[in-house]
């Protein structure tokens, strides 16, 4: 809950005024919570001008004063432009403090009604396996899929694929990986929801942080697929319930480009 320092508060009720929820008031000169309807969003912390504001039930050391955080248009659209999607990548293992930078990222992402409710699985040791458990289940999907005479066209594709990827993986595993692309980790982003924008939102972050890092990334739809199987949620300790809503692999890439890409126009409709 919110908690303020009625010493350091002056009443000036930036506070007040930047509640969503109309949590706080401003009586006798100070700031004052007046309902329960407070989200923990923070946002009275952030704007005090004395950190007369406090948040109870979080760890108040993850608080940072600020200073003019700028950075300009132009140096930021080239960043964006800069980041590739990898499937090269070289033979090295990813420090886990990089991975840590990208999931801190993935934290501070807003979230609906501040509800925070993502969380996030980071696979290393168990990659191999996991790769496998992927691989199969993607197989297993696509069988019945090009038996069915119901399948969509684009759905079938995706089985004919599936299965090839399959075969080809369990001829030569080394060779032939056409889902990981030997990349040494993946972090997923787990939730209760089937589809979530916040979890899109999260692994933007995570992806241009990895790019900030150095590293490679490389959003992954046939993994997040693949990732529904029981045997992957055991392996990973997901809890039945969740599911793994966004796979993004991370390596230090094999390649190194040298100039952005084309685009098609942005399709926009001003009014």
């Amino acid at each position: 809950m919110v908690v303020i320092n009625e010493q350091a508060c002056i009443g000036c009720a930036a506070c007040v005024n930047d509640c969503l929820p109309k949590n706080l008031s401003v009586k006798n000169g100070k700031a004052q919570i007046v309902s329960e309807t407070c989200m923990n969003c923070g946002h009275c912390v952030a704007i005090c001008p004395l950190n007369a504001v406090s948040l109870s039930d979080h760890d108040m050391g993850d608080v940072m004063e600020l200073g003019e955080q700028t950075i300009s248009p132009e140096h930021f659209l080239t960043f964006v432009k800069s980041r590739r999607s990898i499937r090269r990548f070289q033979d090295r293992s990813v420090d886990p403090a990089l991975i840590s930078h990208m999931l801190e990222a993935a934290r501070f992402t807003p979230s609906g009604g501040n509800r925070q409710d993502l969380s996030y699985v980071v696979v290393q040791k168990e990659m191999e396996l996991f790769r496998s458990l992927v691989i199969n289940h993607l197989a297993e999907m696509a069988a019945p899929m090009l038996a069915a005479e119901d399948t969509t066209p684009v759905m079938r594709n995706y089985a004919e694929r599936w299965m090839a990827i399959a075969e080809r993986y369990r001829e030569n595993p080394q060779d032939n990986d056409l889902v990981f692309f030997r990349a040494p980790a993946i972090v997923l982003v787990v939730g209760h929801n089937a589809i979530s924008v916040g979890a899109g939102m999260a692994s933007s972050n995570i992806e241009l942080m990895a790019h900030a890092s150095g590293l490679g990334a490389l959003y992954s739809g046939f993994i997040t697929y693949g990732a529904a199987a029981p045997a992957v949620k055991e392996l990973l300790d997901i809890p039945a319930r969740q599911n793994v809503l966004m796979a993004i692999l991370v390596g230090h890439p094999d390649v190194n480009y040298k100039r952005s890409v084309p685009r098609k126009p942005v399709k926009v409709l001003w009014r």
